[in-house]
């Protein structure tokens, strides 16, 4: 159970967040001081105001949803608060879930939760809360889900690598699929599934999906503008432009020679892995020669 004490909501400053439970006449508000942020009940049967203290110092809200919500995650209609907070968005968001019980609140999720995007799935029964951690190239996004046991939310592993196991899913259809994305964007996502597939060692499912998306890149892609300063573009034409948009093309296609390399590399066939190697640098060569060849000509005419 928190610790809940009596508190004056007009000395904090509001945070972000305020809620109506639809079940009574409960207002939940999230309220910040001095950089510390305190989730808010105020009862009218019996009137009385509680403060909770919750880490972080302001409301997360990645994807535009609130960070504070009521859900019957339980499905017996009633509900719990769901606070989720942050110091930083580098740095992910903590997971507070709070279900009412004896007038007040009761903490019923892992005190350690947390993560980088979080979602909520329908179960059957009522809601289970999906997170998922950071990625980078170095070390996968860890999956957890929290389910109701009856008494509080539980990790389920198993539930979370089925998850998992579907998210690599729909990212490997996502990257060798039809649809035009830009070819950065579709190297990025495919490195996720690069990296459960190395890190399981099917290197032969990585080399099926390195050469898929070959393929996709080579014929599905979108050309973006390049990111560059206004006033190094602002000069070229538009056929400079469309040209130096098409280097992002020869970029991805290094990065995923650079894959296969890897790939051959840990299967031991070191010949191949250096063909690769080279096909990649001389992929990126040629896009650095394309940028210098573009503005070399831009500054000549200008």
């Amino acid at each position: 159970m928190p610790q809940c004490k009596a508190w004056q909501r007009s000395a904090l400053a509001q945070a972000g967040g305020h809620v109506v439970s639809p079940n009574s006449s409960d207002e939940i508000t999230v309220a910040r001081d001095n950089n510390h942020v305190y989730l808010i009940l105020t009862t009218s049967n019996p009137s009385r105001t509680w403060q909770i203290p919750v880490p972080g110092t302001y409301l997360w809200s990645k994807d535009g949803s609130s960070g504070l919500q009521l859900r019957d995650l339980a499905g017996d209609g009633r509900e719990c608060v769901i606070v989720i907070s942050s110091d930083g968005a580098s740095l992910g968001a903590y997971l507070r879930v709070f279900r009412f019980k004896d007038g007040a609140l009761e903490l019923i999720s892992p005190p350690n939760a947390g993560g980088y995007d979080f979602a909520f799935e329908p179960n059957g029964k009522g809601e289970e809360i999906v997170s998922y951690g950071k990625w980078t190239e170095e070390k996968l996004a860890n999956v957890s889900v929290l389910v109701w046991d009856g008494t509080k939310l539980m990790s389920d592993p198993e539930r979370a690598k089925a998850i998992f196991q579907q998210w690599m899913a729909s990212l490997s259809q996502e990257v060798t699929g039809g649809e035009p994305m830009t070819a950065l964007l579709r190297v990025t996502r495919a490195k996720i599934v690069l990296t459960w597939l190395m890190e399981n060692r099917d290197y032969y499912a990585a080399l099926s999906l390195c050469d898929a998306l070959l393929d996709a890149i080579n014929n599905n892609y979108l050309t973006m503008p390049a990111a560059r300063p206004q006033k190094e573009v602002e000069s070229l034409t538009g056929a400079q432009r469309a040209d130096l948009a098409q280097t992002e093309r020869l970029q991805a296609l290094s990065a995923v020679h650079m894959m296969l390399s890897q790939i051959y590399e840990k299967l031991g066939q070191l010949a191949k892995s250096q063909e690769e190697r080279v096909a990649a640098r001389n992929l990126d060569t040629t896009a650095t020669s394309k940028v210098e060849q573009i503005f070399r000509e831009s500054r000549r005419h200008n």
